[in-house]
């Protein structure tokens, strides 16, 4: 629901700091799903989010 919400928000933007902002918060939403998502693809990406 994160996601699309500031995937919306972000097109009805004119300020491209705004844009930037709201585009970055969807994208972390979209990360923090993918993490939680308990899939063989998540087991095996969490070490290369844990050394960066």
């Amino acid at each position: 629901v994160g996601v699309f919400y500031t995937s919306l928000t972000a097109i009805r933007q004119t300020d491209l700091k705004r844009i930037i902002a709201y585009t970055s918060v969807a994208h972390i939403n979209l990360v923090i799903l993918g993490i939680f998502s308990f899939t063989s693809i998540t087991c095996f990406s969490l070490p290369i989010f844990y050394h960066y």
